[in-house]
């Protein structure tokens, strides 16, 4: 018999980041549903289906017939990046929400073309709508990946501000010289001198 204080092998001793699913799904309403209402309207103005809806029309359809399912599954993708990415890092975090949702986004985006009136009529057309669809996934997946894994990278880390803090100090000896100056201007002694039509005091002869 095992012995019940011992904890299982079986049991998961890792937990997914707080707030990954919600990061996910939040994302896939604002970057992921533009992102394959973008792709259907490409297709389309490249010869794809035979109606030509426009932007906002697609946008709209996408929302009604394909916001659900868009959100939740982002959400369980940006979950599992979360969990993903506590044995990898951000990086492979944005690895596992890219591949996942580029696979996912086949079938979405055509749940979302269906409504648009946007259907291929042959078999490249298909695997065209299919291929923008994976493109789409892919790219949102990996924000999504990116977002869920912990902080987001600095400026530091893009390697788009500099890393020695050289900026940084510059701008606060500029701040905390400016700030000085003011604080000194206000506790200065305000003098108040003599107007030129003034009489002058009278000499003291005691």
């Amino acid at each position: 018999m095992t012995d019940p204080s011992v904890p299982s092998q079986r049991t998961s001793t890792t937990k997914p980041a707080p707030q990954g699913f919600a990061k996910g799904a939040g994302l896939g309403a604002l970057v992921v549903i533009p992102l394959f209402s973008l792709g259907i309207f490409i297709a389309n103005r490249m010869g794809l289906g035979d109606q030509r809806p426009s932007m906002i029309a697609i946008v709209r359809l996408t929302v009604v017939f394909a916001g659900l399912p868009v959100v939740v599954t982002c959400g369980g993708v940006g979950r599992l990046a979360a969990q993903g990415s506590r044995h990898g890092g951000r990086w492979r975090g944005a690895w596992i929400g890219g591949r996942s949702l580029a696979v996912a986004g086949i079938a979405l985006i055509i749940l979302a073309a269906v409504p648009t009136e946007v259907i291929p009529g042959s078999r490249a057309g298909w695997i065209a709508l299919a291929v923008v669809g994976m493109m789409g996934g892919a790219l949102g997946g990996a924000l999504i990946g990116l977002a869920c894994s912990g902080e987001l990278p600095t400026l530091s880390e893009l390697g788009m501000w500099p890393a020695d803090g050289t900026v940084g100090h510059a701008i606060d000896r500029v701040v905390n010289r400016a700030a000085g100056q003011r604080r000194g201007a206000r506790t200065a002694p305000v003098e108040d001198p003599a107007r030129p039509g003034d009489p002058a005091d009278p000499p003291d002869r005691s």
